[in-house]
């Protein structure tokens, strides 16, 4: 059973390249994340990086957390809400659109069939390598399908 809780903030990096944080919003057998923008020299105080813009977000797997590479160093509730992504499904000769957990609300229109993607899951070691690709200005292409900005 996964030690991982909703609300669970961790951090990932070292002292010299740096720390980036994110915070668990989806326990289950899959993790949803969100990972901060900034990155930090030296460990912020909570105030410091309660509020700060979202850079990545998507379902990932708890590995990095389980391996402690991605340690978990508190368990604080987002302070505004958080906005979930829609999805698309493929189900009866039909494209639906789901919530992030995956229920059925209705029959995609042919604009939300063409952009929304399907869920998917990627690997916890991409949204580093997309971090650390923001800050050192060695953007994928790759990393955009989980990127907010």
């Amino acid at each position: 059973m996964s030690k991982v809780k909703e609300d669970d903030v961790f951090k990932f990096g070292q002292a010299q390249t740096g720390w980036g944080y994110g915070r668990v919003l989806i326990a289950d057998l899959q993790i949803y994340v969100e990972v901060l923008m900034p990155a930090y020299s030296s460990t912020p105080d909570q105030k410091e990086w309660e509020n700060q813009s979202r850079l990545l977000a998507g379902w990932t797997f708890d590995a990095r957390i389980c391996s402690d590479q991605w340690e978990i160093i508190d368990n604080v509730k987002a302070s505004s809400p958080v906005v979930f992504p829609f999805y698309k499904v493929e189900s009866r000769g039909k494209i639906w659109i789901t919530d992030v957990s995956g229920k059925l609300l209705r029959e995609a229109s042919d604009s939300e069939a063409s952009t929304l993607d399907f869920k998917f899951t990627t690997a916890p070691i991409r949204f580093e390598n997309a971090f650390w690709g923001f800050h050192t200005n060695k953007w994928s292409k790759s990393f955009d399908r989980i990127s907010l900005i």
